[in-house]
């Protein structure tokens, strides 16, 4: 399926990069995006006894499409006007984007393979870089907010450039990466939910109507329910092979 989005394109000279693609999400959009992280959070291995549902923030969305403009990954601001410190996760793609949903996999590929790198019972990555992963399945996370944008050239870090690529953003709070912390604690999924305040959903997720329920994503959550299971079966057959 084509790429369907809304892009606004424009002009600017910051850090080498002239012409800009901001890519804005649709409704459709979003709630893929939150498929593929449900998928991957329910999907953790070993088993997560307290993970939370993400759910999308319009605010968190907007920093990062803000981010995404500057068409560089390094550095990244993990500061929210609204939450504070936020945990970031980043994806770069060459070239034009044109497929939606290949890109999203591609990405979670990515992101999910770094649990090769992730020490679980040390807490720590032992080689390469873990940190996407480790965000993506940090189970007291429950906002996030992504954007992209499409550059003529987008600059890391440590010094790589590309041509035409686009520059993927997320923003979670609360923010993952502590060190020296798991992300989740290991155990039979929903069983250290707090029973006072939290439901078992999806038999993956501890949610909370008082945290989860009052966004007007709160029927994605719902939505990507079903078809939750074919997103985990996904997951765990391409994890395996890490």
């Amino acid at each position: 399926m084509k790429l369907v989005l809304s892009v606004a394109l424009f002009i600017t000279l910051a850090h080498g990069a002239s012409v800009k693609t901001e890519l804005n999400l649709d409704p459709g959009q979003i709630m893929e995006l939150t498929g593929f992280h449900k998928g991957a959070r329910a999907a953790s291995g070993p088993s997560a006894a307290n993970m939370r549902p993400l759910i999308w923030d319009e605010e968190l969305a907007y920093e990062a499409m803000d981010d995404s403009r500057n068409c560089y990954n390094f550095p990244i601001s993990k500061e929210s006007r609204k939450y504070g410190e936020v945990g970031v996760n980043e994806y770069i793609s060459k070239g034009q984007l044109e497929n939606f949903s290949e890109f999203l996999r591609k990405t979670f590929d990515a992101w999910g393979s770094e649990m090769m790198n992730y020490d679980f019972y040390k807490a720590t990555c032992n080689t390469g870089y873990c940190g996407n992963y480790t965000q993506l399945v940090w189970a007291e996370s429950h906002r996030f907010g992504c954007g992209m944008t499409t550059c003529d050239g987008v600059e890391t870090g440590d010094g790589r450039k590309y041509g035409v690529a686009t520059l993927f953003l997320c923003r979670y709070y609360p923010a993952g990466n502590v060190e020296g912390r798991a992300p989740f604690k290991e155990g039979a999924r929903c069983s250290e939910c707090d029973l006072t305040t939290e439901e078992c959903k999806d038999e993956a997720f501890c949610f909370s109507q008082a945290r989860d329920g009052a966004s007007r994503v709160h029927a994605v959550h719902f939505m990507t329910s079903l078809c939750l299971p074919i997103l985990v079966v996904v997951f765990n057959q391409a994890w395996k092979l890490f």
